[in-house]
């Protein structure tokens, strides 16, 4: 999934809109139905029964609508799992937030296993050109493609960093 790309959902939205208009039938029909009831002469000679019969069709109109608003429950719910499942930069910068805040409170056991599932490969300056770089690392490819998240990122106002601070130690059967 592309960051900040759009989905379609127009056919949820349709969906929608056409149990909204079930609804709107259902509930007319319900008031119409209701003013019939109201309506009726007590000394109809059939009266009671016309009643029990426009009550068993108002239980009919109630159960439907129940039924539209259970499925129209379920569309919204899709609806809303599809727009929850959409990257944008303002979520990859609360995950970034989040990420920092969550990363410190880790074990070192667990900040390592965190860093090789992020980095696949960091390549290192040989001894003669640090001197000439300053620094130990050469270059660090991630393991997800973080050049088209740089993309939609750049020029988007501030940018959040993390550093990470790598130290030498003896070298670990665990690492490899």
């Amino acid at each position: 999934m592309k960051i900040g790309k759009s989905i379609d959902v127009t056919e949820i939205e349709n969906e929608l809109a056409s149990y909204d208009k079930k609804l709107k039938a259902l509930e007319r029909n319900k008031k119409s139905l209701e003013k019939d009831i109201d309506n009726l002469l007590d000394d109809d000679k059939f009266a009671n029964r016309k009643r029990a019969d426009m009550n068993k069709r108002l239980d009919k109109i109630y159960e439907d609508m129940d039924s539209v608003e259970s499925e129209q429950m379920d569309c919204l719910h899709r609806l809303q799992a599809v727009q929850e499942q959409q990257l944008n930069e303002k979520k990859i910068y609360q995950m970034l937030l989040e990420f920092d805040r969550i990363y410190d409170k880790l074990s070192m056991d667990e900040q390592r296993s965190v860093l090789h599932a992020l980095i696949s490969e960091i390549q290192l300056y040989k001894k003669d050109e640090i001197k000439e770089s300053k620094t130990y690392i050469k270059k660090i490819k991630f393991a997800f493609d973080i050049e088209n998240i740089g993309e939609n990122l750049d020029n988007k106002g501030n940018n959040v960093e993390t550093v990470c601070l790598l130290g030498k130690k003896k070298r670990s059967p665990i690492l490899t």
